[in-house]
């Protein structure tokens, strides 16, 4: 009887620790990028990127992220993006991305909830660790929130 108690007390604790486990994934293109060079080897660039996500609610949706790239002479990277989403029941949520990394197309950073409506409501405030990877104007997004 301890056994099964042990167990029942194991994975009620275990499901309560993932279940406020976030997981988004999203894959998405550049659609605008224009740059300008402030002065030999360092650039900054103004884009915009639309996105298609899923999350591990079964949501599904679109994001659209606006923001700048900071290029630097030994090639590392400074992004700041504001990000704009949306579900399949229209409740909305907006974010900021910061990522530093020493390149362009791979990096880690955070995405940080900044406001949201029905489902997205419990998310404001969370800072959540992001990747991505970029394959010519297309990338590869996935961030999670514990």
């Amino acid at each position: 009887m301890k056994i099964i108690s042990a167990l029942i007390i194991f994975f009620a604790f275990t499901k309560l620790s993932f279940a406020d486990t976030y997981e988004f994934e999203a894959s998405g293109k550049v659609i605008s990028n224009e740059s300008i060079e402030l002065k030999k080897g360092i650039e900054k660039s103004i884009i915009v990127n639309e996105s298609t996500w899923t999350d591990s609610n079964g949501d599904y949706g679109i994001v659209i992220c606006l923001g700048t790239i900071d290029k630097f002479l030994d090639k590392s990277v400074v992004l700041n993006l504001g990000c704009s989403g949306r579900n399949q029941d229209d409740e909305k949520f907006t974010g900021n991305i910061v990522r530093k990394s020493d390149a362009l197309d791979a990096g880690v950073g955070v995405f940080t909830y900044l406001d949201g409506t029905g489902k997205f409501e419990r998310l404001i405030g969370r800072k959540c660790n992001l990747a991505i990877r970029y394959i010519d104007e297309f990338n590869f997004y996935r961030h999670r929130c514990k």
